[in-house]
């Protein structure tokens, strides 16, 4: 059996290493010039860590599966991120998921709730196990069962940082559907925390699991091709379509670090996308019902599929699924931007915040959104300089002497000068159809072709290995 896997993003390289296992001859067609998606390295100080998504979830235990199938080490992260309310104000990060504690002693509740408040979080043990039994959003589930403060204080900070949703945009089905249902919040959050961390990261950082996943394709007969841009996928028989590519065959390059306004270096980025959101929405036309497989078209070469699996970015899935008659809308977009800096050791002294700061809400003078102290959250990555990334607006343009003003305010310590700095931008970060979207297109879809990715399954790196993983059933 033949399969064709569209996208080396994580979702298709965990698609593609779980095909070649099962015995399939596959070929992954990645358009750019590095597998990986949004998950790429970036050298800083002579040091190479994470330029983009540096973690997985553990809800599910799927990338601990994965990394363990590939002989990867993990780690947990070190320290406990601390939240700040103001420029004199902050506390701990709840221990438990999405910023939810999983139990009534935990110290960020102290910390982060006035007495009342208090009272009404550290009761919820007690509540009728009916109380939120029939919630839809982590907001209204956490406000139902804790309080409130509890979202705006402790949940909030969390989810608007790493998921850019407010806890209310957030569905339990989608994002925690372990919590869902009667019954104790917290001990929900327990029980699908268990005793490990809620995140972790292959030791070397995330893009050793994408080197894994390429040799370990390789070494069992699988391809992975870079610079192979997918003009458009056809039926072998019932007729054939195609969608042109625009304007001439070209390998995009992957991000390159160039000329910053401070006169460091700065990260481009992959211009595949234009930015611009689009609501989700499916219209689905005569689809060619077809068990013959599939040509899948790479400018004058055709490669022949039992199943296609269109693991790329939305925006390209999308014009190729129109081609063979499945009408889609592709969800919207988001981007970002973070500044890494290499700071002199002696200028932090440690770890004044834990693994990192998020903010509660903005506050007045201070431009980055969140700051994580890379090289105390992930130890092994200490080295010469401590490495701190800072997250922005997508529209602000942050100079080196910002980005040392900001980090200083966030650590609580005066900052110099940095060592060194890149700017790290991403033009299109997907948010994922909702459940219901997401049924109606896979309903949709004709024999052998599948559709993988976080545009599918959400943001999050644990939803997309296991989008990935499921197309390849």
């Amino acid at each position: 059996m033949k399969a064709v896997v569209i996208g080396a993003g994580i979702a298709g390289l965990a698609c593609a290493h779980r095909l070649v296992r099962e015995g399939w001859s596959v070929d992954v067609l990645e358009a750019t010039d590095r597998p990986g998606g949004l998950i790429a390295p970036l050298e800083i100080a002579g040091q190479v860590i994470d330029r983009g998504a540096e973690a997985y979830a553990r809800r599910r235990g799927i990338g601990d599966r994965l990394c363990a199938e590939l002989g990867l080490d993990v780690a947990a992260p070190a320290g406990r991120a601390h939240i700040r309310w103001s420029t004199t104000e902050s506390w701990p990060g709840a221990d438990g998921i999405l910023g939810i504690p999983a139990s009534p002693d935990d110290p960020a509740l102290l910390r982060a709730l006035r007495p009342v408040e208090l009272a009404v979080a550290r009761a919820e043990p007690q509540m009728a196990p009916s109380v939120g039994q029939d919630a839809e959003t982590v907001g209204e589930l956490v406000a139902a069962r804790m309080g409130k403060a509890v979202v705006d204080r402790l949940v909030a900070p969390v989810t608007r940082s790493i998921y850019r949703l407010a806890p209310e945009q957030m569905t339990l089905a989608q994002y925690a559907p372990a919590l869902r249902g009667p019954g104790s919040l917290y001990a929900k959050v327990q029980a699908a925390r268990g005793s490990r961390s809620s995140v972790a990261q292959p030791i070397g950082g995330l893009v050793r699991l994408v080197d894994a996943l390429v040799e370990d394709i390789r070494a069992r007969g699988g391809q992975v091709h870079l610079c192979s841009r997918v003009a458009g996928i056809s039926p072998r028989k019932g007729g054939s379509s195609s969608v042109p590519t625009r304007g001439a065959q070209h390998c995009p390059a992957a991000p390159q670090r160039e000329g910053a306004s401070s006169g460091r270096k700065a990260m481009g980025s992959d211009e595949i996308a234009s930015g611009r959101e689009a609501p989700a929405r499916l219209r689905v036309s005569a689809v060619p019902n077809t068990n013959a497989g599939w040509h899948v078209k790479v400018g004058n070469t055709d490669y022949m599929a039992d199943r296609v699996v269109l693991a790329c970015p939305g925006r390209v899935a999308v014009a190729l699924l129109r081609g063979i008659g499945v009408t889609a809308a592709a969800p919207a977009t988001s981007s970002s931007l973070s500044v890494v800096l290499a700071v002199d050791p002696t200028y932090i002294g440690g770890a004044p915040v834990g693994s990192g700061v998020l903010l509660a809400h903005p506050i007045e003078g201070l431009r980055a959104r969140a700051l994580t102290h890379y090289s105390v959250k992930w130890p092994w990555s200490a080295g010469q300089s401590e490495l701190i990334r800072l997250s922005y607006s997508p529209q602000d343009e942050p100079t080196e002497q910002q980005a040392v003003e900001d980090a200083a305010v966030l650590l609580g310590c005066p900052i110099p000068a940095a060592r060194d700095m890149a700017v790290v931008r991403w033009p299109e970060i997907p948010r994922g159809l909702s459940p219901d979207a997401r049924a109606v297109l896979d309903a949709s879809l004709p024999e052998g072709v599948r559709v993988a990715g976080a545009w599918v399954a959400g943001n999050g790196v644990e939803a997309a290995i296991a989008s990935g993983l499921e197309a390849a059933v």
